[in-house]
């Protein structure tokens, strides 16, 4: 039972009790037909378990030459849209745990399944929700896939900052499925509406999704390896090797301390304080007052 029916189920038994408690008492055999529903209505609740958390839940609405008002969408057109949608959805949310490789079934697809369960109101579109089995007790793969999904879409008609930030972690096939779906938005003339919770993000036209298409392919992202070192002192030294894409050089890098480790820049920054406060209470004791310096005056910037 997705969440829809279930408040659906909610609001029926309490529209039920509603009208039970406004009858006359004469009207027996009314009663009798409310009290039966409303039973009904209360078993099917009790079959299903409550979710621990509401589900992940998207609209995805459509303009463009595909879409006749709000009365309906070309079929051909809204399954191949919203296969492409979810596909994206799916590349981009198993790229945050593996990497994808460049052929062969996307990783743990099935954790990232999403339901049709209704029209979107407002031009025409659908209500995607994630699969009831997939509900986990705290946190949702599927939401974060689609806010990324989403921030990826929105930071491409941004700055080159902005995308990278966006793609910094992404891997290459999920670009690219993303890419697909925006594609396919340009060869039917369409632009699309993505709502997530209180968040909308909308094309304003065909030509916002072709700027969006040409900056995320794939000759336009370029990996490249930054060398950098750091060094606090004899006991405390950090060897560092970024990797950047190379729209805005945002380093994603990994530390060498006797063996390699991959980690952004926030990660490394952190180690360096965990580095430095195992050393800060000698430091001190010795008077060493560049160390104690360098910690008051410049940690802001590490």
């Amino acid at each position: 039972m997705t969440s829809q029916d279930r408040n659906q189920l909610l609001a029926e038994k309490a529209s039920l009790e509603r009208m039970i408690a406004n009858l006359p008492e004469s009207s027996v055999i009314d009663r009798m037909s409310l009290e039966a529903r409303k039973a009904a209505v209360e078993e099917a609740l009790a079959a299903a378990p409550v979710p621990a958390h509401e589900p992940a839940r998207v609209r995805l609405r459509f303009r463009g030459r595909p879409v006749v008002g709000s009365h309906g969408i070309f079929a051909e057109f809204g399954s191949k849209a919203v296969k492409a949608f979810v596909d994206a959805v799916a590349a981009i949310g198993a790229s945050q745990d593996a990497a994808l490789g460049a052929r062969g079934a996307i990783p743990n697809r099935e954790q990232f399944q999403l339901l049709i369960t209704g029209t979107a109101l407002g031009s025409f579109g659908f209500e995607l929700e994630e699969s009831p089995n997939l509900l986990p007790d705290d946190y949702s793969q599927v939401y974060h896939a689609i806010a990324q999904t989403r921030r990826i879409m929105e930071a491409s008609l941004g700055s080159d900052d902005e995308l990278t930030e966006a793609i910094v972690d992404a891997d290459p096939r999920a670009i690219e499925a993303l890419r697909g779906f925006l594609q396919t938005l340009v060869e039917n003339e369409a632009v699309c509406d993505l709502e997530l919770k209180d968040d909308v993000f909308r094309f304003k036209d065909v030509n916002q999704v072709r700027r969006s298409v040409a900056r995320l392919q794939q000759d336009n992202i370029h990996e490249e390896d930054d060398h950098l070192s750091v060094s606090f002192s004899a006991s405390c030294r950090i060897a560092a090797v970024s990797s950047s894409k190379s729209l805005s050089h945002r380093k994603s890098s990994s530390v060498k301390s006797g063996r390699a480790l991959r980690m952004p820049v926030a990660s490394i920054t952190f180690l360096v304080r965990i580095l430095l406060s195992k050393s800060i209470s000698s430091a001190w004791e010795k008077g060493d007052q560049p160390i104690r310096s360098l910690i008051m005056n410049d940690r802001n910037r590490l």
